[in-house]
């Protein structure tokens, strides 16, 4: 089948989905500089709002401060008592002293956010707060920070943060200066500690990542999410004041770099003591919200493209389709397949599609016919390849058989011929024997003599016989194994061995020597022809070409086993196997001495035997003039 987006119906679609993507991208940036402007404005009211909430609690905590402090002034307990205590003795032993106290203390307690409420004169140098207490001597009004912001107004002021002396809290006080005929007689003080002031923040900061501070008209941090910096550092020590690049304070909304970081800034005056509430609004926030939003259009305009897609696509498709469907049976036809016909109604058609349709339908025909011909041809030819390379495999195998025959029949020659002298030699003796009896020469020497020569050559001669009978053996047990397809239990090391003690006539002359590395009750169950075939042909392949110009050549065998395979290892040191011969040894046919009458099956026939009837695997190295290798993976 041809790919999907060279049908035309796939180009049609594909060039009205390109137009239809492009008006909605216009659409979405148009979308997106929309959103971008109304997020950033809703940011900023919704910051305004939180920046005003902030402002109104904190305003609220100061105003409240301050009209308790104007009620202190108004009070007549507090300015006689002010009046009359001109020493520190006096203190606790004024008239007005209890109900001082008493006013303090419900001055105190009437909101959670007064710290302390307390009052002072100059003159005494002292003052009194709602839990009793007075200072020692060391305390000076005229040295505390407070002084001076008092004389500076004849209503409540505040003062900047200080360290309350006695509690060592940082504090902001509402103070009023209390004056008769412009001559100051005492003060009258509402304590706000600091630490209510980020709850109130940290309970309107919308999101973590926003930072909000609270500074003075210096500078210095009231309010920092870093607690260690509060009143302790200011914004000309952190490079806040130079991200705002200003050197003074505005209300404005605008993008700064702080801490490597982006954010939109935002600035708010508090009440009349020149505070600022600064709040960095992290802009990812806004990408965020922005993203968020579009993400939700674009899958709406997704949805609505895809629609529109599905819809044109299903049209085209409808209209290209007879196209799409003789594409198809091209495409069968280029890839050899002609059993489908096309389609009746498509052959019966009186446009021009009827008219391809029923060329299409003729080149279908053509081909169909044609190709079964040649199908048959090729059957044909496999058929006669299998027989002949059966005939020539079987013809292989009683080659090598005969080579082993060969081998038999001439090392067998020297152990009968033996036999055959020394059994002469027997009967001569015994001649002699008879005749010396029959003559009565016969003497106690001559018999002794007879006796050991008779067991000389009777020894002689069963060694003989026994070496023929165990070649004799051999060769049968290896003739069987390879003529037999039975599976049955063997020990590997007698079936090798019987392989060499067949072959050793082919290898002796030449003064090549065999060495086996193998258990000796390594048994298997499996096919002991199959082996002997292996090792036969093996050792053959070293003769014949590896040691095919050199003398004393080595082979050396190796067998191991675990619980699962069986690993053999076969090496010649001879002449070795070019690279480029390697990769073809295993090829049927293939062969370096065609000359001398090989027929190139032998390594195939191993690599069958090994990878078809034992189903193992098997692998070869060689280095020219050094060495060839074969190992064998076999499972048990």
């Amino acid at each position: 089948m041809l790919k999907s987006k060279s049908r035309l119906a796939n180009k049609l679609s594909f060039f009205i989905a390109v137009l239809l993507l492009a008006v909605f991208l216009l659409i979405s940036i148009f979308c997106f500089r929309i959103l971008f402007t109304q997020t950033q404005q809703n940011l900023l009211k919704q910051v305004a709002l939180q920046e005003k909430a902030i402002s109104s609690e904190i305003v609220h905590i100061f105003e409240n401060a301050r009209q308790y402090t104007h009620q202190m002034s108004l009070n007549r307990d507090i300015n006689t008592y002010l009046k009359g205590v001109d020493s520190k003795d006096e203190i606790r032993t004024h008239e007005n002293y209890p109900y001082v106290l008493d006013y303090l203390t419900k001055i105190k307690e009437s909101s959670p956010l007064h710290f302390l409420a307390w009052v002072a004169n100059e003159k005494a140098n002292f003052y009194l707060d709602n839990s009793n207490t007075v200072p020692d001597e060391s305390y000076v009004v005229k040295d505390r920070p407070w002084y001076e912001v008092a004389l500076s107004s004849d209503k409540p002021v505040f003062t900047n943060p200080y360290v309350e002396w006695n509690t060592r809290k940082t504090v902001v006080s509402s103070i009023q200066a209390l004056r008769e005929n412009t001559k100051v007689y005492g003060f009258v003080v509402v304590d706000i500690m600091l630490d209510t002031i980020p709850g109130i923040i940290e309970s309107r900061q919308v999101d973590f990542n926003d930072k909000t501070f609270l500074i003075t008209s210096d500078g210095t941090y009231l309010y920092h999410p870093d607690k260690q910096k509060i009143m302790t550092e200011s914004i000309y020590d952190d490079g806040l004041y130079e991200a705002m690049n200003a050197s003074t304070f505005k209300d404005f909304f605008e993008e700064i770099k702080y801490n490597d970081a982006s954010y939109f800034m935002s600035s708010y005056t508090i009440g009349e003591n020149g505070w600022q509430l600064i709040s960095l609004i992290d802009s990812n926030r806004i990408k965020k919200e922005i993203i968020n939003i579009f993400t939700s259009i674009v899958f709406i305009v997704l949805f609505f493209f895809l629609l529109a897609i599905i819809s044109i696509y299903f049209i085209v498709s409808k209209t290209t389709k007879p196209y799409s469907i003789l594409s198809i049976f091209a495409d069968d036809i280029a890839n050899g397949d002609f059993s489908k016909n096309i389609p009746e109604n498509y052959l019966k058609r009186k446009d021009e599609m009827g008219v391809i349709s029923i060329s299409f339908q003729r080149i279908i025909d053509a081909f169909r016919d044609e190709n079964q011909s040649l199908e048959e041809k090729i059957t044909e030819k496999n058929r006669e390849l299998e027989e002949q390379y059966e005939y020539i495999f079987q013809t292989e195998k009683a080659a090598s058989l005969g080579n082993l025959v060969a081998g038999v029949a001439h090392e067998i020659n020297t152990p009968l011929g033996i036999g055959v002298s020394t059994a002469s030699h027997i009967s001569q003796l015994n001649n002699d024997v008879l005749q010396k009896l029959n003559d009565g020469t016969m003497t106690k020497e001559d018999l002794k003599n007879f006796m050991i020569n008779l067991a000389e050559s009777s020894s002689l001669l069963e060694n003989n016989l026994n070496r023929a009978s165990e070649l004799i053996k051999s060769f049968k047990q290896v003739a069987v194994d390879q003529i037999s397809e039975a599976k049955t239990s063997f020990l590997l090391k007698d079936n090798i061995n019987s392989v060499i003690i067949s072959l050793r006539s082919t290898y002796k002359n030449a003064g090549h020597t065999i060495k086996l590395d193998c258990l000796e009750d390594l048994e298997l169950n499996s096919y002991p022809g199959v082996y002997s075939q292996i090792f036969t042909n093996l050792i053959m392949n070293s003769i014949e070409h590896g040691f095919s110009n050199k003398e004393k050549g080595k082979i050396y065998i190796k067998c191991t086993a675990d619980h699962e395979f069986l690993y053999m290892h076969y090496e010649d040191d001879g002449i070795g196997i070019s690279s480029e011969n390697l990769k073809q040894i295993y090829e049927p046919f293939f062969t370096t001495n065609r000359q001398n009458g090989n027929s190139g099956l032998g390594m195939n026939i191993v690599f069958n035997l090994v990878n078809q009837k034992l189903k193992g695997t098997m692998s070869a190295q060689s280095t020219p003039l050094e060495f060839t290798s074969f190992d064998f993976k076999i499972p048990i």
